[in-house]
């Protein structure tokens, strides 16, 4: 319509008698129309003149989410950096929609695949696991020496481990950067204790928008414990505290912490114990709970 109006650029002869039309009232009532430019891209009038398919729906900007606009049980999800995918698992069994989870591979075509998805709206969250082996404090009692000094949690990068953990952390920040810029949402999960946290770039990550950290011990989640004392040592566990870092509106802030009825087991090998257990079932099926209730706009976001 603004090409009609402004540039004349129109073959059609009923909308030009149409645009004719206007010119009396546009004349005698000192009119003036203030019209913007719509690009193809968000234009789906144009797909089908061009025999091309209609893309997905586009996120609605999270702004506009606080005002009930685009929640609804279409949300869909990624869960990244994943080799055992309870996060995808369980929001499928609650009825939300996931796209097949991804490791991120290093030679950046995931990376490109994720971003593409992005831009394209098909995904509106997204969990960031990233491997944690090299950021663990455990490390810092390797024969070697630490991975990661006192002061330098970037660590030293021509150690394969070290470049190739920071390498996903950076992917990880990159992708909660941009898909926060287009009005979806990000969880980042690692071990509270991870040298992660400390990077520069992490710090940058906040200044996104209003994200927030989140702390969870996922002990609280196990199966409980009798009381007995021999029964809490015989079953001790590791804590696994973890820090979430999110712009989620569903990501409770009173996730569980330790109760303390049971004993705490020493955790030896870093991200290898973060993949086997980060997510017991009572809490990702809480998570998906969670996420399930606010897109339905049941949860008072």
């Amino acid at each position: 319509m603004r090409v009609c109006f402004q540039q004349g650029e129109i073959s059609s002869l009923k909308l030009n008698n149409l645009l004719r039309g206007l010119l009396p009232y546009t004349i005698l009532g000192n009119i003036s129309y203030a019209l913007l430019w719509v690009e193809t891209e968000a234009n789906i009038a144009d797909y089908p003149s061009r025999f091309r398919e209609l893309p997905p729906p586009r996120v609605v900007p999270g702004r506009l989410q606080h005002y009930g606009l685009g929640r609804s049980g279409t949300l869909v999800g990624l869960e990244v950096f994943s080799q055992r995918p309870r996060i995808t698992t369980a929001h499928l069994e609650a009825g939300l929609l996931m796209e097949e989870p991804l490791e991120m591979l290093p030679d950046g075509r995931t990376f490109e695949a994720v971003l593409q998805l992005i831009r394209e709206g098909a995904v509106q969250w997204m969990w960031l696991g990233p491997p944690g082996a090299s950021f663990s404090p455990l490390r810092d009692l390797c024969p070697g020496g630490p991975l990661r000094p006192r002061g330098r949690p970037e660590g030293d990068e021509t150690r394969q481990e070290v470049r190739r953990g920071n390498q996903c952390w950076r992917l990880s920040l990159e992708l909660a950067a941009r898909i926060a810029h287009e009005g979806g949402y990000f969880v980042l999960a690692h071990p509270s204790s991870s040298k992660a946290w400390h990077l520069r770039e992490t710090q940058q990550l906040q200044k996104v928008g209003p994200v927030r950290f989140v702390r969870v011990d996922m002990c609280a989640y196990e199966e409980p414990l009798e009381s007995s004392a021999h029964a809490r040592a015989c079953a001790a566990r590791p804590r696994k505290a973890t820090t979430l870092l999110t712009n989620a509106p569903w990501m409770a802030t009173n996730l569980k912490r330790c109760p303390g009825n049971h004993d705490h087991t020493r955790v030896h090998g870093g991200a290898s114990a973060l993949r086997a257990g980060l997510c017991p079932e009572s809490f990702v099926k809480s998570v998906a709970d969670a996420c399930y209730n606010w897109a339905s706009g049941r949860s008072s976001a």
